[in-house]
This record gives structure tokens, C-alpha cells and sequence, in this order.
């Protein structure tokens, strides 16, 4: 199941800007996952890159390794 309710974009393209960005948003909307992303906020991330590769690996350690389920 998947259950997603931010999705933070990093990286190169997010220097492509707004409209970019309005049209992942657009594709997410009316893509295969439109059902499981309605409702989330898509937008460009406020992390540095660097930081971000640590934070994604720390979330898999926590799901795939150790079976927690991140709550906010």
C-alpha cells in the first residue's frame, strides 16, 4: 500500500522552476498513482541534496531493515 502524503523534489531539475513543477503535479494527478497521491502536496524540496541522500537511506534502514512505519 502505498500512502503518500508529501512528496519533496531535489535535485538539478527543480531549477526548471514553477512550471515544472506544475506539471509534475499535473502527471501525478492523472498518472497510475493518481488515486494514492490525491491529497498530497508535491513541491520542490528545502533540503540540501547532500542531506537528502542520508534521509532517504535512513528511511529505508527504518522500513526495509527494521520494519518500523514512519508516523508524523
Amino acid at each position: 500500500m502505498l500512502d503518500v502524503h508529501r512528496v519533496a523534489l531535489i535535485g538539478a531539475a527543480t531549477a526548471l522552476g514553477d512550471r515544472w513543477l506544475e506539471r509534475v503535479r499535473s502527471e501525478a494527478e492523472r498518472g497510475a498513482l493518481s488515486l494514492q497521491t490525491r491529497g498530497s502536496v508535491i513541491e520542490i524540496g528545502r533540503v540540501d541534496p547532500e542531506r537528502a541522500v542520508v534521509l532517504g537511506a535512513s528511511a529505508v534502514l527504518l522500513t526495509r531493515e527494521l520494519g518500523l512505519i514512519p508516523t508524523r
